[in-house]
């Protein structure tokens, strides 16, 4: 009788372990869930034990939890009001640019009309009695050759090439020089100095009328000689539109 009570009472021990045990392991399925749930969310309202709520602060800072500082506004300068009676200063002017005018070449009085305009086609000859022989103003300090140059109407030529080429104390002489250029004699005077000493020569010089650029003479050549006296160390020619 013994045995046979308990194989009987081992089938309802055996059911009452297993429920147990069952409801320890749904206990602590349940136990674990609620532990996860509360650390992704503490503050879900089965927790007993919330943490405390973040200040506004906090929770507008970035993700270090250090706030950004806004700058502070630039200071807007005050403006000082002036007295209504206070004259306002006025800006200086600045001067506009003033045209600076040519100087005007000092008019020679001659009483002879205006100076005539050269043409290729006027021809110059010299005037009677040239070319003749002077002592120059500043002394015996070399050779001089002079004149002047008029049309015909008397009138001064400005702008005239007056050219001499030739040989003197055995060189090669290439001299020029422009009619006005020397207006101590007249208004269309010239001045070539031939030579720093006084050398005498006959016949190997020679003057002529050349247009500014020209190669071709416009006037008669003339040849004139020099001497070693300082009374005659000026020779003149002048020249006349034939």
């Amino acid at each position: 009788m013994s045995p046979n009570k308990q194989s009987a009472a081992k089938p309802g021990g055996s059911f009452v372990l297993r429920l147990g045990t069952l409801i320890f392991t749904a206990a602590s399925i349940l136990l674990l869930a609620f532990f996860i749930y509360t650390y992704i969310d503490p503050y879900h309202p089965f927790n007993p034990f919330p943490p405390p709520q973040p200040t506004t602060a906090a929770a507008l800072s970035g993700p270090t939890g250090t706030s950004t500082p806004t700058p502070d506004p630039s200071p807007t300068p005050s403006l000082t009001p002036i007295p209504s009676d206070t004259p306002l200063p006025t800006a200086a002017l600045i001067p506009s640019a003033t045209a600076i005018p040519f100087p005007t070449a000092t008019r020679v009085v001659l009483n002879t009309p205006a100076p005539s305009i050269t043409s290729s086609q006027q021809r110059y000859i010299p005037q009677a009695g040239t070319p003749s022989y002077l002592g120059h103003s500043s002394g015996c300090t070399g050779l001089y050759l002079a004149g002047n140059i008029t049309d015909a109407e008397k009138s001064p030529v400005m702008l005239m090439n007056v050219r001499v080429t030739g040989t003197l104390g055995g060189e090669e002489i290439y001299l020029e020089a422009l009619s006005g250029s020397s207006p101590q004699y007249t208004a269309s005077g010239w001045e070539i100095k031939l030579s720093e000493s006084l050398i005498p020569s006959s016949g190997s010089l020679v003057v002529a009328l050349y247009e500014q650029g020209g190669w071709e003479p416009i006037s008669d050549s003339v040849v004139f000689d020099t001497f070693n006296d300082c009374s005659r160390n000026l020779v003149v020619v002048n020249f006349v539109q034939e």
